[in-house]
Formats: C-alpha cells, sequence, structure tokens
C-alpha cells in the first residue's frame, strides 16, 4: 500500500538504509613528537595567559586527537580531522556518531564531505 505522506527511502548495496552499515566513526589519539610536545606546552600556557587578562583562551598548539571515519568493509579512511581540544573532538565524534545512524549513505558523505566511493585518505 502505498502512502503518498510517506518520505521517500533511498536504498543503496541491497537494501542499505543507514551510514552506519558502511563506516564507523572513532577519535585516534595523535602521539607528539618531542617538538610539537613543546609548541603544545608553550600554546597551553599561552592560552592560559590570554584567558587571565581576558583574551580568551583557546588552544593554539598541535592537533592532538583526529575524528576519523572508516570504511569497515576494509578498514580504509574516508574523513580525518585534527582536534586541538579533547572537548571538541568527542563533541565531534557524538554528531558523527548521531548521522552515522541516521542518514543514509549519501546523505552521510555530503554532510561530512566525502566521496562515498573513494579509495581512502592518505
Amino acid at each position: 500500500m502505498n502512502n503518498p505522506h510517506a518520505s521517500s527511502v533511498i536504498w543503496f548495496d541491497g537494501g542499505m538504509t543507514t551510514a552506519s552499515e558502511l563506516w564507523t566513526a572513532e577519535i585516534e589519539l595523535v602521539p607528539l613528537s618531542p617538538l610539537k610536545a613543546v609548541v603544545r606546552t608553550v600554546a597551553t600556557v599561552g592560552a592560559l595567559a590570554a584567558s587571565v587578562i581576558g583574551l580568551g583562551g583557546e588552544s593554539w598548539g598541535p592537533g592532538t586527537a583526529d575524528l576519523v571515519i572508516r570504511r569497515i568493509s576494509d578498514g580504509h579512511v574516508m574523513y580525518r580531522a585534527s582536534q586541538n581540544d579533547g572537548d571538541t573532538a568527542e563533541a565531534l565524534l557524538g554528531l558523527a556518531i548521531e548521522e552515522l545512524e541516521t542518514l543514509s549513505p549519501e546523505q552521510f558523505a555530503d554532510e561530512w564531505g566525502f566521496e562515498r566511493d573513494q579509495p581512502h585518505v592518505h
């Protein structure tokens, strides 16, 4: 029975309906080289000093966590975004997981800016 008010469903790869059937999202901690560790320490001290004098306290150092979206079938990285702040990385991960579970593969790939069939990100 056809319902004219029902939303249309786009079927992918044998009936897939959500992006979570193709991809997974996770946070990868990025080890800091000695030079990056020094830069991170200086940036943290600078951010703390700036917050004390009212200039804001954003982190200015190198990324310490990456949000990574991988293809389940072969583990290839489809998307990677470095985050300077663990809270930001966790919030972005939450958004990615929510969208993986609710969006179609096509919608998710469009939303996150990658080609659905790309081989991988280097």
